[in-house]
């Protein structure tokens, strides 16, 4: 072992709701792949070709794909009407057997093999018709607008950037600087002005005496105050 990373864990079996040794975990490629897709482009687009099809475990799927002559394969209930597959010639009841030559067993294998495909690159898609095989050229299209019903968030049809919109969140920012000077010019007028009351105070009592003696006590008694002692020596 060489210490990589080979997944991701998303969730567990549990009866009791604590972990009993049964975990699923996401594949490190997908991982890299929603990563790498977050990075560029801000979002992850899955890519699609535009067919519905049934479960492979389902009764009637399994029996449309003898019926075809095939044993695997994914079995095309519908295709999307101008979808990349309807462009592409692919009809209901084709079964798809191999994407760029490689077989396709199930329809979870071909989900995995056109979702992990780049939107706006090809697939040779190879289906069963009749019981021959034709090749078909398909170019894979944004899941969410071939599908926006079921994939879609309400955003599909509008890929050109748009302006930026103001919002308000209920508060006002300013930078670290702005808030500094302010709360200093705050602190010296509260404090000019605590000041200020104080030395009135002071000054009422003392200049309010006419006898330097009774002036000079008075300042004294007003030392808490740096002028005030001041004034009080200077007299």
């Amino acid at each position: 072992m060489r210490g990589e990373v080979v997944g991701i864990n998303t969730a567990i079996a549990s009866e009791s709701g604590g972990y009993e040794g049964i975990g699923f975990a996401l594949p490190i490629n997908t991982a890299a792949m929603v990563y790498n897709a977050i990075i560029k482009d801000g979002k992850v687009t899955r890519g699609g070709i535009g067919i519905s099809f049934g479960q492979s475990d389902d009764p009637t799927t399994t029996a449309n794909l003898k019926a075809s002559g095939v044993n695997e394969g994914v079995f095309v209930l519908a295709v999307a009407p101008g979808g990349p597959s309807d462009k592409a010639g692919i009809r209901d009841g084709d079964v798809v057997v191999a994407i760029n030559g490689k077989p396709v067993r199930d329809g979870n294998q071909l989900t995995g093999m056109v979702t992990s495909t780049p939107v706006g690159n090809s697939l040779d898609v190879t289906v069963v018709r009749e019981g021959k095989r034709q090749n078909l050229k398909v170019q894979v299209a944004d899941l969410a607008q071939i599908f926006p019903d079921r994939f879609g968030n309400g955003n599909e049809a509008a890929p050109e950037k748009q302006e930026g919109t103001t919002v308000s969140f209920g508060m006002t920012i300013e930078t670290l600087a702005d808030r500094d000077a302010g709360h200093q010019r705050k602190g010296r007028r509260a404090s000019d002005r605590g000041r200020t009351q104080f030395l009135c105070r002071g000054h009422q009592a003392a200049e309010g005496r006419r006898n330097h003696r009774h002036r000079r006590a008075a300042y004294q008694q007003h030392r808490g105050c740096e002028e005030g002692a001041s004034h009080a020596e200077a007299r």
